[in-house]
């Protein structure tokens, strides 16, 4: 990585294990040709609205229900066979020691409060409605998502984070949060009561703060650093591998081919960034510019 490395600290690699599920070689593989190319993280993406990818001792129908569905009806791929498969503790283990073996952290991601289609499909009680769903097998963004005035809902997530932070050893755990559509929780009697509520106690801290003079609506710089806890931002530019090599077969993609596709990225985000982080670094205090590379797996069946 030569300078490129030593400028971005934060090197992650992303792999979709949701939309397809890859078998622990597979992964192994991945991560071999990822720590040839220096990547220092490896991002599981494990949970999403088409699987969930773990074996759970405290929930056990995630594995049961939620990692399996009826087929594939992707953008560039479609198939009515079943599709499934889930990574047990011991799988986990392997790739975890894998992974340290090439001085790679991993991250885990639980997608939530949207992207949990497959949960629900397990759990259907911790949505706003209760209904039954299945395991969705197609791409977009979809309206079963967890519902936030149902204690059952936190009860269900600290235990399952509980499992999961006892699993993974890595510093950081990816909670989602992205493509969460509203319309069910504004359609929704508990939510809207709990909303307004908040609401209200929210609006009330607001006072508070502005009373005493400290929030500034006139320079949004600290505001901003202060989500940003001045750590790592993300400017999403050149680094989707499964869209730079779009015109693969929609079954395979080379494992040296993906990964050097984000090498040449990575170089093309340094040149043209460089003032642009410069910037960052200055007016928000960011203290590790990143770069993070996902890879979406709707049309990836294996890695070649």
């Amino acid at each position: 990585m030569g300078g490129t490395g030593d400028r971005y600290g934060f090197r992650a690699f992303h792999i979709d294990c949701s939309r397809h599920f890859f078998a622990v070689p597979e992964l192994k593989k991945m991560i071999a040709a990822a720590a040839e190319f220096g990547f220092n993280y490896f991002h599981w993406h494990i949970s999403d609205d088409q699987g969930y990818r773990l074996e759970s001792r405290r929930f056990p129908r995630l594995h049961e229900i939620s990692s399996v569905r009826k087929g594939d009806h992707f953008a560039y791929y479609f198939s009515d066979r079943p599709e499934g498969g889930y990574y047990t503790f011991e799988d986990v283990r392997e790739v975890l020691e894998c992974c340290d073996s090439h001085g790679i952290e991993v991250i885990p991601e639980l997608d939530v409060p949207g992207h949990v289609s497959a949960i629900l499909a397990a759990y259907p009680e911790l949505s706003c409605s209760g209904e039954e769903t299945e395991v969705v097998t197609s791409g977009g963004i979809f309206h079963g998502i967890f519902c936030p005035a149902k204690e059952e809902v936190y009860a269900f997530l600290e235990a399952l984070l509980g499992e999961l932070i006892g699993l993974f050893p890595g510093e950081y755990f990816h909670i989602g949060g992205d493509e969460v559509p509203h319309e069910n929780w504004e359609n929704c009697p508990l939510c809207r009561e709990k909303i307004l509520g908040t609401a209200a106690a929210f609006l009330a801290g607001c006072k508070n703060l502005l009373d005493i003079h400290l929030l500034s609506f006139k320079d949004v710089r600290p505001l901003a650093a202060a989500f940003y806890h001045g750590d790592y931002m993300k400017p999403q530019m050149y680094d989707f591998l499964d869209l730079l090599r779009i015109g693969k077969p929609a079954v395979e993609q080379d494992i040296f081919g993906l990964v050097a596709s984000f090498q040449c990225s990575l170089k093309k985000f340094h040149h043209d960034s460089s003032s642009f982080l410069a910037g960052l670094e200055s007016a928000f205090s960011c203290k590790r510019p990143s770069v993070h590379s996902p890879t979406g797996t709707e049309n990836i069946l294996l890695f070649g």
